[in-house]
């Protein structure tokens, strides 16, 4: 192994839009006295950069004497979180641990909600999803999706929905410990192209609530 060189990797994603998950409220007393508000676009960069084995590898770094190791490098998807200049942002992050019940196909997906943190009411503005290498992973995830849309349900639950408006996570529930743990359902195929698959009872877990700025 060589030395460690600096890399620059640039992507094209074509475009990237925003939305806010709940609307942002500016009432006529912040107009009257003049309030600033903060946007901020926020990401976790924590296990976003993968390092794998490919028979086929397509990642934008790979290795010369061994093109199979690859590095792969995702395209950044920040998330917007509109505040008031004296508030900050804080993140409720869970993971996921899905397997498809298949060989190698188990991995975590890490699911994080971003609100502002003086609200006691903690309302969603942002979310973000990336899936989690783990030891009994054997491939990269393909069905890792972000979210566009969410709702609540009569339950209290909150579902979480493509950009074409279908349910990709339902059944999910906040939970107030770190460590706390129940069970959602996911939507999605194994492989593009194939059909969707409903699975249930999969465990998630809250593994961190942290102000991030």
């Amino acid at each position: 192994m060589g030395e460690a060189e600096e890399a620059v990797v640039v992507l094209n994603n074509g475009m990237a839009y925003f939305t806010f998950q709940n609307p942002f409220v500016i009432t006529e007393e912040d107009v009257a006295n003049g309030t600033t508000y903060t946007l901020d676009l926020v990401f976790n960069p924590k296990n976003i950069i993968k390092a794998h084995t490919s028979e086929t590898p397509d990642a934008p770094i790979s290795d010369r004497q061994s093109p199979s190791h690859c590095l792969q490098i995702p395209q950044l998807e920040l998330t917007p979180v509109p505040h008031k200049t004296t508030e900050t942002t804080s993140r409720e992050m869970y993971l996921i641990h899905f397997d498809s019940g298949t060989p190698d196909d188990a991995y975590d997906i890490r699911l994080s909600l971003y609100y502002v943190t003086q609200d006691t009411e903690k309302t969603i503005y942002g979310i973000e999803t990336e899936g989690i290498l783990t030891g009994l992973t054997g491939h990269l995830p393909t069905n890792i999706f972000s979210i566009v849309s969410m709702g609540e349900e009569t339950d209290g639950s909150l579902t979480f929905k493509r950009w074409d408006e279908s349910v990709y996570i339902s059944g999910v529930t906040r939970l107030s410990s770190i460590g706390a743990a129940s069970t959602l359902s996911i939507s999605t195929w194994l492989q593009p192209l194939l059909p969707v698959t409903v699975y249930d009872n999969l465990l998630y877990e809250l593994v961190s609530v942290a102000e991030i700025r």
